[in-house]
């Protein structure tokens, strides 16, 4: 089953993913093995939402001891995705600047601001629908085509962007949340703008380009993730340079996405892969992002070990 495939088969899964088990309250609606989890969606620092678990229920804690992925929860996050999915459209940099009248409209030259390369409007191979009317030169990605790329009125929507830093570049930003994908660096930055103005938004960096199906699997993938804020926060940090959960286990090395651990960052937390399977990736502790919390349900209380 493909990346998207797998999306949007669990965005049909809302029974199994919502039903509180009967030893669960209803604010930790996921039971599994007799542990209530709870997805906190509200983006925060590693620390603020470390401590808001208590302040959801008087015994919760972030979740610090899982040793792997339950299905149930990885299905979780890629459904509050999922969810988000056919509302979700970015500019990503492509304009037709070609004025020419001697030029039938699809011969004319769409350009990537990210450098300037051009490619003739028939020959781009990832058009939802080749544009309609020769108004539309500004593109767009659009989640209800399946993150294909859309022609759209420049002076139209107010919409977010994806940036790109060039290739080889370090990640670490301190106002951007850029995290590697692939060879890139990507950070969606989600305030709504004009077209004109998604340079500024992400100066000195650029806006990305969508020149071939993989660099497309990358801007989607960081997109994607951008709505639990790049990663779930877990009860890991980075001691003594080894990825530590809190209550002292190292984490598996079979936890870590493709690429992870990296030495960038010292917190960490769940996200969503090119193959659709959640993992681990490091992430800044600074960086605002959900949370996942627990408390152990009715029928395992007094069993604070379950999965140690």
């Amino acid at each position: 089953m493909g990346f998207f495939s797998v999306l949007f088969f669990v965005y049909h899964l809302n029974v199994f993913l919502i039903e509180a088990g009967g030893n669960c309250p209803e604010k930790f609606p996921v039971e599994i093995d007799g542990i209530c989890y709870k997805l906190v969606t509200d983006l925060m620092k590693f620390k603020d939402a470390k401590d808001n678990c208590p302040k959801l229920h008087s015994s919760a804690i972030m979740t610090n001891d899982i040793m792997q992925i339950p299905e149930k929860l990885a299905a979780v996050i890629t459904h509050f995705i999922s969810n988000k999915i056919s509302k979700t459209n970015f500019w990503i940099g492509f304009k037709m600047e070609d004025r020419s009248m001697s030029k039938a409209k699809e011969d004319r030259d769409w350009t990537f601001d990210y450098d300037d390369e051009t490619v003739v409007e028939k020959d781009f191979e990832l058009w939802a629908e080749s544009p309609r009317e020769a108004g539309l030169t500004c593109a767009i990605i659009n989640g209800s085509n399946n993150f294909d790329v859309s022609a759209v009125d420049c002076g139209g929507a107010r919409l977010p962007v994806v940036c790109t830093r060039a290739k080889g570049s370090a990640c670490r930003d301190g106002v951007k949340p850029y995290l590697p994908y692939g060879d890139y660096c990507i950070a969606p930055i989600s305030a709504p703008l004009e077209y004109n103005k998604i340079h500024g938004a992400c100066h000195p960096d650029k806006p990305s380009p969508i020149k071939s199906q993989k660099m497309k699997e990358y801007v989607v993938n960081a997109v994607l993730n951008s709505f639990i804020g790049s990663a779930v926060y877990m009860g890991i940090q980075k001691l003594d340079g080894v990825f530590m959960y809190d209550n002292g286990y190292p984490v598996p090395d079979s936890m870590w996405g493709d690429g992870e651990p990296r030495d960038d960052y010292d917190c960490a937390g769940l996200a969503l892969q090119f193959d659709g399977s959640v993992k681990l990736r490091t992430l800044s502790c600074e960086m605002l992002s959900s949370s996942l919390c627990y408390i152990l349900g009715d029928s395992n209380v007094g069993n604070s070990s379950k999965f140690n």
